[in-house]
């Protein structure tokens, strides 16, 4: 595996941007398709956590269903902050994020309603049930969520991959 680790990894979760180019969206199933084969193959992991935000956490939540059919017994679990996630997000953002609540395997909904902090609850419940991180963050990047997130990561020792580096180096 890029970065090669002595952990076992049976559980993922994702971290990273909300806005992505065509490029990097194709760019990024690549990596991603190639990354969590090896994942499955060589690591056994069978968990991928995403917080079904716009962007990566949607890129990502996609990727590992199509791989279901090819993996049946992984799993996308879903933790999202709050029920109304979606609320101001454009009709075809809604109908992709509701496709992708049906196909999770489960759906856990951390509150009912948004408040301040939500966000930063949803990540760091991420990061304690994964065992490795694959983020998505850019050259660069100085504040954010997906920063954040990596940040805190590094803090739980856990180790991130992240796809924006050529070489998806663990940080």
């Amino acid at each position: 595996m890029y970065g090669q680790t002595e952990r076992e990894i049976k559980s993922v979760c994702f971290t990273g941007h909300r806005s992505l180019t065509d490029a990097e969206q194709s760019l990024l199933t690549r990596r991603l398709n190639i990354l969590l084969r090896q994942l499955i193959i060589q690591h056994g992991t069978v968990n991928f956590y995403a917080g079904g935000a716009l962007g990566f956490d949607t890129l990502a939540a996609k990727t590992v269903l199509s791989l279901k059919n090819e993996f049946p017994d992984i799993k996308l679990n879903l933790i999202l902050p709050c029920e109304s996630q979606d609320k101001n997000w454009t009709e075809k953002q809604q109908f992709i994020y509701r496709v992708i609540k049906v196909r999770a395997d489960s759906v856990r909904i951390l509150s009912p309603y948004y408040y301040n902090g939500c966000m930063q609850v949803r990540n760091h419940e991420l990061l304690a049930a994964s065992d490795l991180c694959i983020a998505y963050l850019r050259n660069g990047t100085s504040e954010g969520g997906s920063l954040s997130t990596v940040l805190q990561a590094a803090r739980m020792n856990i180790a991130t991959i992240n796809l924006a580096k050529p070489d998806m180096e663990v940080l």
